[in-house]
């Protein structure tokens, strides 16, 4: 699982080498934070080396909730998603699957915004 970060500038990260290799993803920006998604095993060495003015925090679910949706990378995942339904179905396709409550098409978006929810939660959303 990973924890999501901040900081007010841009964020340290320690040298590492071996097998245990960890990725810090940048998630975007809220009113001069920038955000990232850290993995939890690693979020101790991470503040460990951060300068005094960087405002190193971290986030409760309740904070994430409240500026998830303004971050890039949660509203790249989003339009993942709608990409890969219009991939394979046209307004028109998607109209009528709707009106005809087609169980392909459900599934199908079911299974595209599942594929996403996922991301999401790997990355402490």
């Amino acid at each position: 699982m990973a924890k999501i970060i901040s900081t007010l500038k841009y964020l340290n990260t320690p040298e590492q080498s071996g097998e245990d290799i960890f990725t810090v993803e940048t998630l975007g920006d809220n009113e001069g934070r920038v955000y990232y998604s850290c993995p939890d095993s690693f979020v101790a060495d991470v503040q460990g080396i951060q300068d005094d003015d960087a405002d190193y925090k971290e986030h409760t679910i309740e904070e994430v909730d409240a500026v998830k949706k303004t971050l890039r990378l949660y509203k790249q995942i989003n339009r993942d998603v709608v990409n890969s339904i219009k991939e394979k179905y046209n307004t028109n396709q998607e109209i009528k699957a709707i009106r005809t409550n087609d169980a392909t098409y459900i599934t199908y978006v079911e299974s595209c915004i599942a594929e996403g929810n996922t991301k999401k939660e790997l990355l402490g959303f």
